[in-house]
């Protein structure tokens, strides 16, 4: 770390990037430390090193040779330089990371463009790869790599299959690629996942290369199991579109459609629905009802005012960040500041 300030931050005029990584794998722990200055070329004249001697000689006389010091740079004139540190925990062995890597999808361009990133990475040591769902849970069990990048639509065998076949418990770290599925990137995000959209940036698939390595030896595997078994649940229990409400009225029950509905107000700890020219009360939070809307069907444009899409008749900037809407019944409602985001966004939309 003092390496990296000193001869990267220190060296530099511009602004410098330090990032550091530390892992368990093996009975030993891990430690990368990266920055983006101007790497190794920053030795002054005279000197002979960047000051790593005295680090490698006391690792050496604490641990012997289960502790390995590995200076690297990356190509390129604006190079960043890493320093892979690796020391036991009590077990005599010691490991620089070195990854081996699956990468899975049925096309060939994509697997071609996720090997040419992976390449880029200094850590992957070996790159295998699988054309179907099927070669993909046959090389998992034969070759137990330490990352997958694993493509969700595949013929026959997708991804979700392959993660139920082999075993979350028996899955090492995953990075989904998925091409825009809102189900899939829903139970990504609620699982906590790593995914990359098709076409994948190089920035994206750095960020999520990144937190894999960190995942490697900072979560426990009950943990990552857990993450992948929420995942499939939220896959196997999409959403389902609400079509009515069930208003409680006395000793009767009310259904009200939900596309009768003009707007939804908060009421205290609940809501008020208006479907002109009745009013009913949902003993509901605001925040849940909203949750369970089709959000391409309703639009929340203030913390106590929901709209139905469908029943705005027009609207008009009043002020900075502000908007009065028009119903079609002659209701007006002014928004938010902080929802003019979400009205611009659906102005965006022509039709």
């Amino acid at each position: 770390m003092e390496n990296a300030v000193r001869h990267g931050l220190g060296q530099s005029e511009e602004v410098v990037t330090i990032e550091v990584v530390a892992t368990r794998s093996n009975g030993s722990l891990n430690l990368i430390v990266s920055d983006d200055g101007p790497g190794l070329l920053s030795s002054r004249p005279g000197h002979s090193g960047i000051g790593l001697a005295n680090t490698r000689n006391r690792l050496a006389r604490l641990y012997g040779d289960s502790a390995h010091l590995l200076i690297e740079q990356a190509a390129g004139s604006r190079c960043a330089g890493y320093d892979h540190t690796t020391v036991p925990d009590g077990s005599g062995r010691g490991l620089t990371v070195q990854l081996s890597v699956l990468v899975v999808d049925d096309e060939p361009l994509a697997r071609e463009g996720l090997k040419l990133l992976l390449g880029r990475q200094p850590q992957v040591e070996f790159v295998s790869e699988a054309h179907n769902g099927r070669e993909a849970i046959a090389l998992l069990r034969e070759q137990r790599p330490d990352l997958v990048l694993l493509d969700v639509q595949m013929p026959r065998t997708d991804g979700f299959a392959v993660v139920h076949a082999v075993g979350a418990e028996r899955m090492p770290p995953v990075i989904f690629v998925t091409a825009h599925d809102q189900y899939a990137i829903r139970a990504f995000e609620i699982a906590a996942i790593d995914y990359l959209l098709k076409q994948v940036t190089e920035e994206r698939f750095a960020l999520a290369f990144r937190r894999a390595i960190g995942r490697l030896g900072g979560a426990s595997h009950e943990d990552a199991t857990k993450q992948v078994l929420a995942m499939l649940d939220a896959i196997a229990n999409p959403p389902r579109k609400l079509e009515r409400f069930a208003v409680r009225s006395g000793e009767s029950t009310i259904f009200v459609p939900v596309n009768e509905v003009d707007w939804i107000e908060a009421f205290q700890n609940y809501v008020r629905l208006h479907a002109s020219p009745a009013t009913y009360l949902l003993h509901v939070p605001m925040n849940t009802v909203e949750a369970v809307l089709d959000s391409s069907r309703f639009l929340r444009i203030h913390r106590s005012h929901i709209v139905n899409v469908r029943r705005i008749a027009q609207l008009w900037l009043i002020t900075h960040g502000q908007y009065a809407v028009e119903l079609k019944s002659g209701q007006r409602l002014q928004s938010g500041r902080t929802y003019s985001e979400r009205i611009r966004r659906t102005l965006a939309i022509p039709f």
